[in-house]
């Protein structure tokens, strides 16, 4: 048996299992040259549909937008509208930042330094989740501070002690300096150079129609569907409607898993991965290709500032992230294991 064939029953046997708890799934594993190694979508679109998962379709893709909001911010310090290491130009940007403070045993203290682009890039800046941390959560009581519900306050979302993670205030640097809303800027500088339509922070009626469900597991790990924690980017259809919410840099986005791949001629609604020479993954491989997309030859940046991005800002944490984080809100996040 394959590799590849055995990565596949794995998927499978992970979706046919009622005891996993997981109803669908995709993987895609790329190379730096732009070579597919595994494509393949597993089982339904949510607990309550038979519907199939395929390569087609939509999530949100939470997290995954740091990456593209980073690299917003690192072609800004190419173009010295930023810098990685000036406090004060950020204060300026942002003065919200110049005196944001720091929660000492529930109580708000001065914070001693100023907080870099490069300290929010990489999460150093002691910014959190108020889900992750309960000395977070406690303060936002009795008000319960948000961090999926602060998508139309800018206060909110950078400025306040709690619900800030870095990606979000350096989303809010590159859409002051660029004059354009965070969403603007990555498809007109990242996704339009790349051939990613099927990215956004709105998504289209047509990706709508091909969003997956959202699931909740509780603690005995079985799983049901829950509304959405990114509601209004949902129901914003006009221009009028968008220009009022936030963009959030550090979750926004919602994207065909493809779409971190691009398609030259594909069917729609497939179910089978389409052979490694008809898409190629944008982001990713151009990332591993030092900045240029490997096929195409599109440029987002340069490969000293690439170098700069694969950096461990952290050598001296190597197991920072099997910390094991607990859960402050249970309805949020399960404590990791």
């Amino acid at each position: 048996m394959s590799a590849t064939q055995n990565v596949k029953n794995i998927l499978d046997g992970v979706t046919s299992d009622p005891s996993t708890g997981v109803p669908g799934l995709i993987l895609i594993s790329v190379d730096k040259t732009g070579k597919s190694l595994v494509e393949h979508p597993s089982g339904t679109h949510g607990a309550t549909t038979k519907e199939p998962m395929t390569l087609d379709t939509v999530f949100w893709i939470a997290s995954c937008t740091k990456l593209i909001t980073s690299i917003a911010c690192m072609q800004l310090v190419e173009q010295g509208k930023l810098a990685l290491d000036d406090a004060k130009l950020v204060e300026k940007i942002a003065p919200e930042l110049k005196d944001v403070k720091v929660i000492d045993n529930g109580k708000l203290v001065a914070k001693e330094g100023g907080v870099t682009l490069r300290m929010l890039l990489t999460h150093t800046a002691g910014f959190g989740y108020s889900f992750f941390d309960a000395r977070l959560r406690d303060f936002g009581r009795f008000i319960g501070y948000d961090e999926f519900m602060c998508e139309g306050d800018v206060k909110h979302a950078a400025g306040e002690p709690t619900c800030i993670c870095g990606s979000g205030d350096a989303g809010v640097l590159a859409k002051r300096v660029s004059g354009l809303k965070l969403n603007s800027y990555l498809k007109k500088y990242i996704l339009e150079p790349l051939s990613l339509k099927n990215m956004n922070v709105f998504p289209s009626k047509e990706m709508k129609a091909q969003l997956a469900s959202m699931h909740q597991r509780a603690n005995d790990s079985s799983v049901e569907e829950r509304d959405y924690l990114c509601r209004r980017p949902l129901t914003a259809e006009t221009e009028e409607e968008q220009a009022r919410i936030f963009n959030p840099g550090g979750g926004g986005c919602f994207a065909k898993l493809i779409e971190y791949c691009r398609k030259l001629s594909t069917p729609s609604n497939r179910t089978q991965a389409m052979p490694p020479s008809d898409y190629f993954p944008e982001i990713l491989a151009t990332l591993l290709n030092d900045g240029t997309f490997p096929t195409a030859g599109a440029k987002i940046l340069s490969p000293s500032t690439i170098a700069t991005v694969w950096e461990n800002r952290i050598p001296g944490q190597p197991n920072f992230a099997r910390g094991r984080p607990s859960s402050a809100k249970p309805e949020l996040s399960n404590s990791t294991p």
